[in-house]
């Protein structure tokens, strides 16, 4: 492990790695005898529990077990905790001893719905920690290796009650983060920040119109202009003449993120050339009279009957790998499949094929006309990737092979992804090209709905903007969630005016690749090698220097999103007037899904063809619907007021369809003059509870539902409220926290400390500080590895977790400094530019050592 991080803050504040020798050497200690003093507080995130029995509460003596049903510790729900596991006992390489702790249990609030997940991370490189295995009462055990570090499920008992149950099957210790949220909450999981793959010395920037002619020398002297994506935005690379060679330790590409940083500090809007991959899990060949049990899952065959010209006239662009051509160095003789569905432009001026050179392997090096799919020069192709795709959206029924959910749309083939022969990887390609596929195919009359199976992005704006268009023009813009099986889906899917898609197999359980959780909106068929059945579809063979037309089963939420978009071309070829926001409506009001037994928390369900036609055909819900944001609400008794956004798809003035019930010992602030049957919904709503003195809440709270009425459909919007008792603030503890206090001009750590949780915060003061330039971070080390802030560990950074600065300290006391800690990681939308090869902060501070009493004290 690193000595020390590298951060992701303006050049002028990069600790070198030279700091490391004067960090090691330091006791913690030292500094003037002359000084201010700095102190303050660090505030802890509600809910926030720490593992009784880490191996720094060992080492300190003061752990509580709950390593039996019997002494299960108790988490509140809403709740995160951090914690520490290891199947045996030892010291690590770098000093720091780990005791044995092989099973953690809990107990809480617990109800029906509830979703418990657990992210979890080796305390050392390469080390055999096994297995982490997560059982729910009545559910079968739950067990996940090392390399997913995610195991979840869902409460099913509905009386409540029960204990929660993690154990480790591995030797060596790991930190892991457990969250419990209710029913219907969209989770993602944050225990570590996400590093998006990008393009080293590459950049997608954004510049306000007409700025490009005013803009300064030296600015444009920052960046070499490649190629435009859209009016105002640029693809552009580095200038060599600023590259540097690398700092000994540091990661690579965080010298393109100070260089974008750099961009914009001189004003400029830039982001990361991210890169994005298929979304499909290795493909298997296999004979073509496969079963397509996904069809009936999702009832297209009655889809058909109510929509019988079967997408016709529709388009869809399938952005993607390109398509099977049996002459691939020309437009056309595609997949026999596919061929009388492809829009026919040989002859236009019109790219279809935006990879650009260093993924691109066509005899047309760069963007061109021709959207075929190459040889890719690699012995285990996947390139044909995208004519899988378009197969399952539109292969023709024409008796030769298989058929798609919409079998006469028009498809449109963008190709976007290429491969690199060097590194040996397909399906591969950049944010840039992406952009400006989008943007082309945005201004299109014939493009009704995008196709995106591909992911992995960062949050990139000019994407968001791409899709943002596409929306506003009319075209809905499917892509898959993702395969990593995380909560929380990848971008695209994540973008607000994208569907993401889940992937669920013929059982109706989530599949284990899929993504689920926050920016899913909906599940299709995915295929499940789990269970022996994946997605058959149209496939290509390349031998010899021929192209041969075949098929083949794969699996993945590259699969599932193509479902969803030959659902909406059925739906478009009933109602011409369909655009994105009536289908996100219909979506969100449960009028286009089955409900998902199998999986409880795969909100609002599985995509069902005939109930989507019957619901554009018969005019079917189409009244807005909204929602609530906070989705839970989490209010404390004492009286604080929440306000509750009541979010809305569609634009018709809903007014309030009955009595609204709001549920004692709750109490509607805001609108003062309460919700009146008939009138307008307001914008947002202020709810506070009101606890007598003489009530006594249980520990774990109470939960309540405020319903609202609205519309004429009968709709109601539920809104889960969790009362937690007074104490809960004191309640919350993030574990034992050490604070490094480090000087920026002399890049020595002047100051150690050791700080516990105390009425729901942590109190720090350093004495005697010389004036000077500080970072100031915390943190907890619940695995006694010596290092602090480690993915699953809690956190607190000045004055920003994930953007340190400096802390500036003159002559003067500085008082009423203030940090966050969670066991949370923003995200890159968050932090604005990705963090790379953060692996948290080596305490610095004397070994604890034995006193008299027997406790060992820092």
């Amino acid at each position: 492990m690193p000595t020390f991080p590298v951060f992701t803050v303006p050049a002028r504040l990069l600790l070198l790695t030279g700091l490391i020798s004067l960090l090691s050497g330091c006791g913690g200690g030292g500094g003037s005898e002359e000084g201010v003093t700095v102190s303050g507080t660090i505030s802890i995130e509600a809910g926030t529990r720490v593992d009784s029995d880490n191996a720094d509460d060992a080492l300190y003596r003061t752990s509580v077990s709950n390593n039996l049903p019997g002494t299960a510790q108790f988490v509140p729900v809403p709740g995160i905790v951090g914690g520490y596991l290891s199947g045996g006992a030892g010291t690590y390489p770098e000093g720091g001893d780990y005791p044995q702790d092989t099973d953690d249990y809990f107990t809480g609030p617990f109800e029906a719905g509830d979703l418990v997940l657990v992210q979890f991370f080796p305390s050392e490189a390469g080390l055999d920690i096994g297995q982490l295995c997560l059982t729910l009462p009545g559910r079968t055990e739950r067990c996940a290796e090392a390399d997913t570090g995610l195991v979840h499920d869902t409460y099913q008992q509905e009386t409540g009650g029960g204990v929660i149950h993690l154990r480790t099957t591995g030797t060596e210790p790991l930190r892991y983060v457990l969250q419990v949220n209710p029913s219907g909450v969209a989770t993602e999981a944050r225990g570590a920040y996400t590093e998006p793959e990008l393009l080293l010395g590459e950049a997608v920037v954004m510049l306000e119109p007409g700025s490009a002619r005013t803009m300064a020398a030296s600015v444009l002297a920052s960046m070499d202009i490649v190629r435009p994506l859209a009016e105002n935005t640029l693809h552009v690379r580095r200038p060599q003449s600023l590259r540097t060679a690398s700092v000994a330790g540091q990661d690579r590409r965080n010298e393109t993120v100070n260089w974008i940083r750099d961009l914009r500090q001189q004003g400029i809007s830039a982001e990361p050339n991210y890169l994005y991959r298929t979304q499909a899990v290795t493909p298997q060949t296999n004979p073509l009279y496969s079963r397509q049990v996904n069809l009936a899952q999702i009832s297209v065959p009655l889809a058909w009957q109510l929509a019988p010209t079967a997408g016709a006239g529709v388009g869809v662009a399938v952005m993607d790998t390109g398509l099977f051509s049996a002459s691939p160095n020309s437009f056309g003789n595609w997949h026999p499949d596919l061929n009388g569905n492809v829009v026919g432009e040989p002859l236009a001026p019109v790219f279809l094929d935006f990879v650009s050179e260093l993924y691109d392997q066509d005899n047309q090096t760069g963007p061109d006309t021709n959207p075929a799919t190459p040889s890719n020069g690699l012995p285990q192709s996947t390139s044909f990737h995208g004519t899988h795709v378009a197969g399952i959206i539109a292969a023709a029924d024409n008796n030769i092979g298989v058929v798609g959910v919409a079998p006469a749309a028009r498809i449109l083939p963008y190709r976007v992804l290429g491969s690199r022969i060097d590194s040996g990887v397909d399906g591969v390609g950049s944010g840039a090209d992406l952009i400006a596929a989008i943007n082309a195919a945005a201004v299109r009359d014939d493009v009704h709905v995008i196709n995106l199976s591909l992911g992995g992005l960062g949050p990139s704006t000019a994407l968001e903007a791409a899709v943002d268009l596409a929306s506003a023009n009319g075209q809905l813009v499917v892509a898959a969630a993702g395969n990593s099986g995380e909560s929380g889906a990848t971008y695209p899917a994540r973008f607000a005016s994208v569907v993401g898609v889940g992937a669920l197999n013929t059982l109706g359980e989530r599949t284990w690749y899929s993504n689920f959780g926050a920016g899913v909106d909906v599940y299709a068929p995915g295929g499940d090698s789990n269970i022996g059945s994946l997605i058959v579809s149209t496939y290509g063979r390349e031998q010899g220097g021929a192209f041969t037309p075949t098929y083949t089963d794969q699996q993945g939420t590259s699969m599932a999103a193509p479902h969803v978009a030959g659902v909406y071309a059925l739906m478009t070829s009933v109602d011409p007037e369909l655009v994105p926001a009536d289908f996100n409506r219909l979506l969100q009001g449960g009028v286009l899904t089955d409900p998902t037994p199998a999986c409880p928390d795969c909100s609002p369900g599985q995509i069902n063809a005939a109930k989507a036609v019957n619901a554009v055909l018969t005019g079917g819900s189409m009244s807005d619907v909204i929602y609530a944001d906070p989705a839970v609400v989490v209010l404390p008794a004492s009286g604080l007021p929440v306000t509750v956004q009541l979010r809305q798809f569609g634009s018709e003035a809903l007014t309030l369809a009955a009595e609204a019930v709001i549920p004692a010992p709750l109490e509607l602030v805001e609108p003062a003059a309460g919700l009146a049957v008939g009138q307008p919904l307001p914008s947002d709503i202020v709810i506070r509870a009101q606890i007598g003195r003489d009530l006594d809440l249980p520990e774990e709270g109470v939960r309540r539902t405020v319903q609202i009425p609205y519309g004429e459909q009968g709709r109601v919007l539920d809104i889960p409220v969790m009362i937690m008792p007074v104490n809960e603030l004191a309640d919350r503890n993030a574990g034992r926290h050490y604070l490094l206090l480090v000087d920026l001009e002399t890049g020595e750590a002047v100051r150690e400390q050791a700080v516990t949780a105390r009425d729901g915060q942590y109190n720090f003061s350093f004495n005697n500080v010389p004036p000077g330039e500080y970072y100031l971070v915390a943190g907890t080390d619940l695995d006694n590895n010596l290092y602090i802030c480690e993915s699953g560990e809690a956190c607190a950074e000045y004055p920003v977790n994930g953007l340190p600065e400096a802390l500036v300290v003159d002559d003067r006391n500085l008082s009423g400094v203030r940090l966050d800690t969670s066991f949370q990681r923003d995200t890159v939308r968050e932090l604005g530019l990705p963090r790379y090869g953060f692996e948290g902060y080596r305490r610095i501070g004397a070994p604890p050592a034995e006193n008299g009493s027997g406790r060992r004290l820092p």
